[in-house]
């Protein structure tokens, strides 16, 4: 279906909608100054419930603060995040409804937060929703929901929006001496550059030291069932991603460092660590957040030490 992708403008200056072949849906992609415009005068008038995606129009070109994405619902004029026109980072909206008039306010909530869980693990853009969307169960209507949701990545592919598109530069690989080179095999993003926040990859497998503290956070790591230790090996694998700070004096990670771990443009996580080492603030766009947004798995074993 989506081989007969269409991109065509609306007659509305700044709006072009995105349709394809046998798929009940279709996105408009409206800049800044038409979104604020429809929010203000047209959103009301929607037949059906919709969901926005605001986000800076070019990625490669962005600044590191305009590197944010949000979502949101829109029905009857309201919407679930503040005001669009203080978030600074966004140039262009996406906003997603169904041909027909089946899309509903709980169906909505439910492609918000399978949106916000695709940008997530795109690592391309930082998501910039305060909380994660709980979403609710489609019902009867989930059929809907599902096929609804099946093209949406190839359709936005195909008109050229990145928006989920898998960010390579954002998997870090961990690449150390031969010591423990025959054992590792793990992958990792940032969750958070300048809380020195990572997230290991379930399934990632990390050689450690039998240094008294090392084992004591290996020890909680396997007591917090987010992994299994074999110690003839000295390996802990993952069997989740967790969440993990760098702390001490030398910013270990596991006994790592992370200067260990690279992407493929041999760019480690200390040079990122480097590079936020004087912005202790969350910046503009995620203004309001003490702190970064915390999933279930998050694991911190620095406090069992």
């Amino acid at each position: 279906m989506t081989k007969y992708v269409r991109v065509e403008a609306t007659g509305q200056e700044g709006v072009r909608e995105i349709t394809a072949a046998g798929w009940d849906g279709k996105v408009l992609r409206m800049t800044r100054e038409a979104y604020l415009k429809w929010r203000k005068t047209g959103a009301e008038k929607l037949a059906t419930a919709c969901v926005y995606v605001l986000l800076a129009d070019d990625f490669v070109k962005a600044t590191t603060s305009q590197r944010f994405l949000c979502v949101g619902r829109v029905r009857g004029g309201s919407a679930t995040e503040g005001s669009e026109k203080d978030k600074p980072f966004w140039s262009v909206a996406l906003v997603f409804t169904s041909a027909g008039q089946w899309m509903t306010a709980a169906q909505a909530r439910v492609i918000e937060a399978t949106f916000i869980d695709w940008a997530r693990e795109a690592s391309r853009y930082e998501v910039a929703n305060s909380l994660t969307v709980d979403a609710p169960s489609a019902g009867e209507h989930e059929p809907l929901v599902q096929a609804f949701l099946a093209p949406v990545r190839a359709v936005l592919d195909f008109a050229g929006i990145d928006a989920f598109e898998f960010n390579k530069e954002a998997l870090y690989v961990l690449s150390r001496g031969p010591k423990f080179g025959r054992i590792d095999k793990a992958t990792a993003k940032i969750a958070w550059a300048a809380g020195k926040t990572i997230e290991i990859c379930a399934d990632s497998r990390v050689g450690v030291n039998q240094l008294p503290e090392t084992l004591e956070k290996v020890a909680a790591l396997v007591d917090a069932g987010v992994a299994t230790f074999d110690r003839v090996a000295g390996a802990v694998t993952f069997t989740r991603a967790t969440k993990m700070t760098a702390g001490g004096v030398f910013d270990t990670i596991l006994g790592t460092f992370p200067k260990d771990w690279v992407n493929c443009s041999r760019r480690s996580i200390r040079d990122v660590f480097d590079e936020q080492k004087a912005q202790r603030c969350p910046p503009a766009a995620m203004a309001g957040r003490a702190e970064p947004v915390v999933q279930e798995e998050e694991f911190q074993p620095s406090t069992a030490t």
